[in-house]
């Protein structure tokens, strides 16, 4: 009957015919020259059958499925980077070959993008008390939460960028104090991208509904209606965002200057929470915030 060792370089346990287990090789580290003669055990067949199969080596070999795996996680990342930009957008996932068409061509997102990236710092957002007098144009929108409809090119649909159309800063210098396109009802709840339902406003105001946007996207249960009142043809002054939740109050309702420059950390977290207090009011589950 073989007896029990341990190996004083791996500390491993290894069965062996002689009683007195000198000048051998380790089955599992391959050390050589052991002089340990202790932890003499005599040990049953079956569990020296046990200790071969544990300590039969085998040479690394390369694991093709792990391969496979890691690179369908790494996959994967990349995917949900994107997918996380395009939400923060608004966007859908036909968009993603698109950007080089739209108004931010001079600043292309990184892989690792998230709203944060569009905050401003200083001055907090504010709406203005007193809007123009020449504020007589109104456009508005209202549907359902849905899928995306499909994305087309606003500079195409418009015939020109937003900037160009209201006369603003070169969006290509700084675009954090210039003008976008923004979706009345974003492409990401259902909306069209046609004329009826983009306005120009600034990358501020963008901002603002972007954050309202993402966290109703996918919530099929909710109505948005948007009012955009102009001063020209789709020249935003003032947008005021509303979401219901049928047979259910209170409603939300935002106010949002559309030529505001400023949104920061501070206004997306006062936002977030006046959402998260609505979806309690109303019985919704509250969207993990990321």
């Amino acid at each position: 009957m073989p007896y029990k060792y341990v190996c004083t370089n791996c500390l491993a346990i290894f069965k062996a015919e002689e009683e007195i287990f000198k000048g051998k090789t380790c089955p599992k580290c391959r050390a050589g020259n052991l002089t340990t003669d202790g932890m003499k055990k005599k040990i049953s067949p079956k569990r020296a059958t046990d200790l071969d199969k544990a300590l039969t080596w085998k040479p690394p070999r390369v694991d093709e499925a792990e391969k496979t795996r890691k690179a369908k996680r790494e996959q994967d990342i990349r995917q949900r980077r994107l997918a996380n930009y395009l939400v923060d957008e608004g966007l859908d996932e036909s968009s993603s070959d698109e950007f080089e068409d739209e108004d931010d061509d001079a600043w292309a997102p990184p892989p690792n993008y998230n709203i944060g990236m569009r905050l401003t710092t200083g001055l907090r957002c504010a709406c203005r008390a007193v809007y123009p007098h020449d504020v007589t144009y109104r456009k508005t929108a209202s549907n359902r939460i849905g899928p995306s409809p499909g994305r087309g090119n606003q500079n195409t649909v418009m015939g020109r960028s937003a900037w160009a159309h209201v006369g603003g800063p070169d969006y290509a210098v700084n675009p954090k104090v210039s003008f976008e396109w923004c979706h009345l009802i974003a492409d990401s709840l259902g909306g069209p991208t046609v004329a009826a339902n983009l306005v120009a406003a600034s990358y501020g105001c963008n901002t603002e509904m972007n954050v309202i946007e993402h966290r109703i996207q996918g919530r099929t249960e909710l109505s948005v209606e948007v009012i955009a009142h102009c001063n020209a043809e789709h020249n935003a002054e003032m947008i005021i965002y509303t979401v219901r939740y049928p047979l259910h109050m209170p409603i939300f309702t935002r106010n949002i200057d559309a030529k505001n420059e400023n949104f920061t950390q501070q206004d997306m977290d006062d936002l977030i929470g006046e959402l998260n207090t609505w979806f309690r009011a109303v019985g919704l589950p509250q969207k993990k915030q990321g």
